[in-house]
């Protein structure tokens, strides 16, 4: 550790006046300053005083560097956009969007725009006054918490996915939608998600569907106990039976903190996301859901995504064009058929249709039918001798109770239905 300067610079007098016999170099052990950067200071005391040399030349004196006015002004301004914003986001949206951006090579030249340290935003927000969404812990609060070590991450990029799903206030008015999100726990790589207003089967399958596309088959899926994702008594799900066709096995969290590193990526695009909707002006979640997987992961991922411990790769590349994802995303659910070639499927009623030619298939009352509902269309199939049919949505179950009471028979009933169809 250093001595005060004005000590330093006493010692160093008395040395001249021959009071202190010490060399350079026992007065460099001591006082922790260079053995020529005394000698230097030795000489200064020939021309001025310790007070003088004690005193820093620039002291009273403003940077070279500060910032003016008028740059204070113009970020003040551009804050004005973004209400809620952390210190980090505010630095990389107004050094993108403003200084750097060629489109603004006149503010940055009449205003002195310049690309300032993270310390220069974060004394800014305090003398503003504007509040930070993201709240940094003193060392003492750190201190006092339990520390949880990090788990090393995977060594190869595709061999453990996390996934979860998240919900939050994406647009700011008061709708909360559900972020089903993977990233690759090797790198911390976001590498597909899709919003849906609730945590659901149909929000996984599409976040799954644009990984395989993207990336291919990783070996292993890491997730929470969500009902989803994991059934009573380990027993298997809908979702957990798609990753297994085609050679998916899934890990299963016992707690938040052993998904660490997918809580964090949650944490960061809730954050940054919102402000960014506003910055790149989406509009609406379908538009959300194509802009989030084609450009802003790419965005993110240059920010935060790091460098896996082993360059090789455990995806799985889908080399064969005719892979069916719709069949891969698909549920197999088996009905009984009624009459005049109709049966129920989720609240609503259906007749079974050539897919070709749309003529209607009979099929006698009592025998059992495979459906197949995919997925990512929300289309209904039905397979009958290894053939497949279209199923003809007729109407709610309900309305058709209602009508069954209007009709005399099952005959007028069908009438009745196919009446109704045609005038919609």
């Amino acid at each position: 550790m250093k001595t005060d300067k004005s000590n330093v610079l006493k010692l160093l007098k008395r040395k001249r006046d021959g009071t202190l016999r010490k060399s350079y170099k026992e007065l460099a052990l001591e006082t922790g300053y260079s053995k020529n950067h005394l000698k230097k200071l030795s000489a200064q005391l020939k021309e001025s005083s310790i007070e003088e040399l004690s005193v820093h030349k620039n002291t009273g004196n403003a940077s070279h560097n500060a910032a003016c006015n008028s740059e204070v002004e113009y970020i003040v301004k551009f804050k004005e956009l973004y209400p809620v914003i952390s210190v980090a986001q505010f630095k990389d949206v107004y050094e993108e969007d403003i200084v750097t951006d060629k489109a603004h090579e006149k503010d940055v030249r009449k205003y002195g725009l310049k690309i300032r340290s993270y310390g220069f935003y974060l004394n800014l927000f305090h003398r503003m006054k504007w509040v930070s969404p993201v709240k940094r812990r003193s060392k003492k609060a750190k201190d006092k918490e339990r520390l949880h070590l990090l788990r090393k991450p995977s060594e190869r990029k595709g061999h453990l996915i996390q996934i979860d799903g998240t919900p939050f206030d994406w647009f700011n008015d008061g709708k909360m939608y559900t972020l089903h999100l993977a990233i690759d726990d090797a790198t911390s790589e976001i590498l597909s998600g899709w919003f849906t207003p609730h945590e659901c089967l149909y929000g996984y399958c599409q976040m799954m569907c644009l990984l395989l596309k993207k990336h291919g088959i990783p070996t292993y899926v890491y997730s929470d106990r969500h009902t989803i994702l994991k059934g009573p008594s380990d027993g298997e799900t809908v979702f957990s039976l798609m990753l297994k066709r085609i050679g998916i096995d899934q890990i299963y969290a016992l707690s938040a903190q052993a998904k660490g590193r997918i809580e964090r990526a949650n944490g960061t695009v809730q954050r940054r996301l919102p402000v960014d909707i506003i910055r790149f002006h989406i509009r609406d979640y379908d538009e959300l859901n194509v802009w989030f997987n084609d450009c802003y992961i790419g965005y993110l991922n240059k920010k935060f995504s790091f460098l896996p411990l082993d360059p090789n790769c455990e995806f799985e590349e889908i080399i064969d064009k005719s892979f069916d994802y719709n069949r891969v995303f698909s549920v197999e659910y088996e009905r009984k058929m009624m009459a005049d070639s109709m049966f129920y499927f989720e609240g609503h009623i259906y007749n079974i249709a050539d897919i070709n030619t749309g003529e209607v298939l009979y099929i006698r009352k009592g025998v059992k039918i495979k459906l197949i509902f995919e997925i990512l269309t929300r289309k209904l199939y039905v397979i009958y001798y290894s053939k497949r049919y279209l199923c003809v949505d007729l109407g709610e179950t309900s309305k058709y109770r209602r009508r069954e009471k209007q009709a005399g028979s099952t005959k007028e009933l069908n009438e009745i239905l196919r009446d109704l169809d045609k005038k919609k």
